[in-house]
């Protein structure tokens, strides 16, 4: 524990905050050139994927891995740690199931994968009968490595609505995969005092209205597979993407990953040891789930993923959230009446990505952490967030809505409500860490769009117009603290670090009203939301010392 470190708890202990510091620091046995690490497939195909962590200082970015079995790999750094070794290291594998061991070295290369021809007429997307050719838009190659290729286009459909679209193609018979979503680009208004937006009820001003949407493909292996919860199908050549009718607010986007041809439509994922993942500390301070030891907390663990996974009720076009779709009142209602959603203000989806870490190798559990966070983080970045970036109120471009009305209906009040934006509901964090895990480029682009309006509101804030609170209770402090931390972490822009010191600055003793109680009526600071400030500045100075910034 460093000075800084020991300083922090006293001043902490001084304010009657108790504090537990983080876990040990242990690493697995790994040096440069000297590390070898188990990698299992789960799921059934001959391409697999996925994001595997490395320890400060094991692996360089130009340094080639291999499996001991000689399969096919390719290998893509998506975060660096400070002295520019990898921290996450996104692993395609061809060649079949089971456990190998990857390890440094030259292996066969990769042959490379040739971009689908997409010609005109191929994807028709169809809004209540009006045809939009996406076929004959101009595609580009977004991304390409020895066993996948991704192209891109974007355009804007009569309807109004825009859309963006990516195929990934792969090697042998593994199906291609269309990545579409859909998104109201309308700025939103403002209500009488200018504050507030008018977007977060239906069919407020601006809101684009339709009965039905399908995508028309050619091909009648194709189906759905995020998200199918909510009523989509195969038709005759193509696939229903919203079978009923529906709306997209100002700024609301919406999105679907489309099978094309046979095979899985789980794609195979990758995943080492817990006992490796904890360890390299990618995450932060982690440890690998116990059960002798901590008997009943790793229970509750197990039983929470179950109930949010399978707890669920009323399939909806916005659902699945974060926990799952629409989530009954677990503290009292009733589930044949009683829709209201969780408050999901908190970073869940990135305890998701935590809970994945600690769980691998426990094939259960694990992969009920893995179907929350892909799905939760993957909602979150088409529906959670508004993806405007120009009108009136700029303290929302880019803001993340997680509050809905506390007691109101799920299928009403549907993710928007008065009290967002606001920082101290403003998460995004788990983004990041789900994009690490799986390489899903919309969750970095979601990412970047929360990660630039928390920037811009601290460094503008704490009151007009940025509206950053981080001088209020704890809440908003401790996330907006968490995404520049992040985002400074991820990026290496300093731009990040200054709003990170300028969130301590503002966040201190001096500006809060402490309560006694945690069930307290009014909105002083509570221990639990000292708390989250508490575990942010913990992670801030982790930061700062990895980085070497006193």
């Amino acid at each position: 524990m460093t000075v800084r470190r020991i300083l922090l708890v006293l001043s902490l202990i001084l304010a009657g905050v108790g504090f537990h510091p983080g876990a040990g620091r242990a690493q697995p046995s790994a040096s440069p050139g000297n590390w070898r690490v188990p990698v299992t497939v789960w799921g059934e195909g001959s391409y697999a994927s996925g994001g595997i962590p490395f320890p400060r200082g094991v692996l360089r970015p130009e340094d080639p891995v291999r499996t001991t079995g000689g399969e096919l790999v390719t290998a893509e750094t998506l975060a660096k740690w400070g002295d520019g070794s990898v921290r996450w290291l996104f692993v395609e594998m061809y060649g079949g199931g089971g456990t190998r061991w990857l390890e440094p070295g030259e292996g066969p290369k990769a042959p490379g994968v040739k971009p689908r021809a997409i010609r005109a007429g191929d994807f028709r997307l169809m809004v209540d009968g009006v045809a939009a050719d996406l076929g004959a838009a101009r595609w580009t190659v977004e991304r390409e490595s020895g066993l996948s290729v991704r192209q891109r286009a974007e355009g804007v459909h009569p309807s109004g609505l825009a859309w963006t679209a990516r195929l990934t193609s792969f090697p042998g018979s593994a199906p291609a995969r269309l990545r579409l979503t859909l998104r109201n680009p309308r700025p939103t208004g403002t209500t009488r005092n200018g504050n507030q937006p008018t977007s977060n009820v239906l069919g407020c001003e601006g809101t684009i209205p339709f009965a039905r949407i399908a995508l028309l493909t050619g091909e009648d292996s194709a189906r759905v597979r995020w998200s199918k919860e909510n009523g989509c199908e195969p038709i005759e050549g193509g696939v229903s993407l919203a079978p009923g009718p529906m709306e997209l607010r100002p700024g609301e986007q919406f999105g679907w990953e489309i099978v094309l041809g046979p095979g899985p439509e789980d794609p195979p994922v990758l995943e080492v040891p817990a006992e490796w993942a904890c360890g390299t500390r990618a995450l932060g301070a982690l440890e690998p789930v116990n059960t002798a030891m901590f008997g009943d907390y790793e229970r509750n663990n197990v039983a929470g993923a179950i109930g949010l996974r399978d707890n669920r009720n009323r399939p909806h076009w916005r659902n699945p959230r974060e926990h799952g779709e629409d989530q009954r009142d677990w503290d009292g209602g009733v589930l044949e009446t009683d829709f209201q959603t969780h408050n999901n203000e908190y970073e869940a989806i990135l305890t998701y990505a935590k809970q994945r870490l600690r769980t691998m190798g426990n094939s259960a559990t694990s992969h009920d952490w893995y179907y929350l966070g892909e799905t939760g983080a993957r909602h979150f970045a088409s529906v959670d967030i508004y993806h405007i970036h120009e009108g009136p109120l700029q303290w929302m471009q880019g803001a993340a809505f997680q509050h809905v009305k506390h007691g109101g209906s799920g299928q009403e009040s549907r993710h928007r409500s008065v009290f967002s934006p606001n920082m101290a509901h403003q998460t995004g964090r788990g983004l990041l860490a789900w994009y690490y895990l799986t390489g899903d480029p919309l969750l970095l682009d979601s990412f970047g769009e929360v990660a630039e309006n928390t920037y811009w509101r601290v460094m503008n804030g704490p009151n007009m117009p940025g509206i950053s609170n981080t001088d209020g209770e704890e809440r908003a402090p401790a996330n907006a603290l968490g995404l520049m931390t992040d985002s400074w972490l991820h990026t290496g822009n300093d731009k990040y670090l200054e709003a990170a010191k300028r969130v301590v600055r503002e966040s201190h003793a001096k500006t809060k009203a402490y309560v006694t109680q945690p069930n307290a009526s009014d909105w002083k600071a509570k221990p639990w939301m000292i708390s989250m400030l508490v575990v942010a500045l913990d992670e801030f100075i982790d930061a700062c010392e990895e980085r070497g910034v006193p």
